[in-house]
């Protein structure tokens, strides 16, 4: 019975941890070991190795391993270049990122990729070909929760942001977006749940607008999510949005909320907006703030959102569908 050894770093986030623990339950299906560490030297030579990040798929190597499974989370050199911007580091870890990513990719046995728009932009950026043998699944962690399709969160106006303030997040575009829509639609409320409040605060008072903020645990905000109708996330074109898959979404509409969005996610674009037609998703300010309206005169249907939400999760985020097909592919 072969082991497989998952070579991750500490403290992984919950989102992360559910995707880790997606491909431990496709090995388990299929009767493989699986054994956790964060420490190189706990794994043999040899050995078959489960990474969830380029650079440490380069540290894994000095064990030899026989097979390889990386997960990508995400275009690392990119997202150091925008978080660093400005400062020697930028170059530094860009250029340290790329190295590690290159090499990664052209040594893995089984590289799984988050969105078929990442796997085109590595086939383009390293000039790799992969054949039939990689694997797609987006990021995602939370299931449907059938009871939060009430009448009364329908009733109002009232808009939510959950998340961080990084640096791909557009949240001025998202504070605009809102006062626009705050002129035509008074009633219009807007909640903020981050762990960064104090800088969310600064961002409402420069924007002249009055919200709620909070720093909320994750069950205190699954919660909460259920008394908003819509779910915001405004993000400007890049190579690091278009390849995500924001685990945001997945959160908003597991709990009911209709979310709104930039076209700027190429999976959502055409694996979710096309096929729900309770999603706005929009390509400029002008047609977010229409979408919006038009839904603010139109009878919403809660069992309607249900429906149409549960067939997305069936789709695209159903956990027991990619773990037969990984099973499938596994080495």
């Amino acid at each position: 019975m072969p082991s497989y050894y998952f070579y991750l770093p500490e403290g992984l986030s919950a989102a992360t941890e559910y995707y880790v623990d997606t491909i431990r339950k496709a090995l388990l299906r299929r009767g493989d070991n699986v054994i956790y560490t964060a420490k190189i030297k706990d794994i043999p030579l040899y050995s078959n190795i489960v990474a969830i990040r380029a650079i440490d798929h380069m540290t894994a190597l000095i064990r030899q391993p026989r097979t390889t499974i990386v997960w990508y989370q995400g275009v690392a050199p990119y997202e150091v270049e925008l978080i660093f911007k400005g400062t020697f580091q930028s170059k530094a870890k860009k250029w340290i990122h790329t190295l590690s990513e290159k090499i990664s990719l052209n040594k893995v046995t089984l590289p799984i990729f988050v969105s078929e728009a990442m796997m085109r932009h590595y086939t383009t950026a390293y000039n790799c070909t992969f054949g039939h043998n990689y694997f797609i699944m987006p990021c995602f962690n939370m299931d449907i929760m059938n009871e939060c399709f009430t009448v009364s969160r329908y009733e109002k106006p009232r808009f939510l942001y959950a998340g961080s303030l990084g640096a791909w997040e557009d949240i001025n575009g998202l504070m605009d977006i809102f006062c626009r829509i705050k002129s035509i639609i008074p009633s219009a409320e807007l909640a903020i749940f981050t762990n960064y409040p104090k800088e969310a605060r600064r961002l409402l008072e420069y924007h002249h607008l009055n919200g709620e903020v909070d720093s909320l645990t994750p069950k205190e905000l699954q919660k909460r999510m259920t008394e908003f109708k819509y779910g915001l996330m405004v993000r400007k074109p890049s190579i690091i949005n278009d390849v995500a898959t924001p685990t945001k979404i997945n959160s908003y509409m597991s709990s009911g909320l209709i979310p709104v969005y930039s076209d700027v996610v190429s999976d959502y674009r055409t694996k979710i907006a096309k096929e729900n037609p309770y999603v706005i998703s929009f390509k400029s300010r002008e047609e977010c703030i229409r979408e919006i309206t038009r839904f603010e005169s139109t009878q919403i249907i809660p069992e309607e959102i249900k429906k149409a939400h549960t067939n997305t999760f069936n789709s695209y985020w159903n956990r027991e569908k990619y773990i037969n097909e990984l099973t499938k592919i596994l080495p």
